[in-house]
């Protein structure tokens, strides 16, 4: 299984934003950002968009929606 959280502060960490920050851009709650970057959960499909917009990073939304469809 692919670490997603990990994938997904990678990301974050490249563009210089903190989990608060990530969470405003995209519009969840610094909870919800927590729990995708500890994989607790996973992004729905609709806030995967947002995510990859934010964080400048198309290719995330290949690693998400594989996730979803093996979920």
């Amino acid at each position: 299984m692919k670490d997603y959280g990990l994938l997904l502060k990678n990301a974050r960490e490249a563009r210089k934003l903190t989990q608060e920050q990530a969470a405003e851009a995209v519009g969840v709650s610094p909870d919800s950002w927590y729990a995708y970057e500890a994989n607790k959960r996973l992004p729905a499909k609709e806030t995967v968009n947002r995510i990859c917009t934010a964080l400048e990073a198309p290719w995330l939304a290949m690693y998400f929606l594989e996730a979803h469809a093996s979920g």
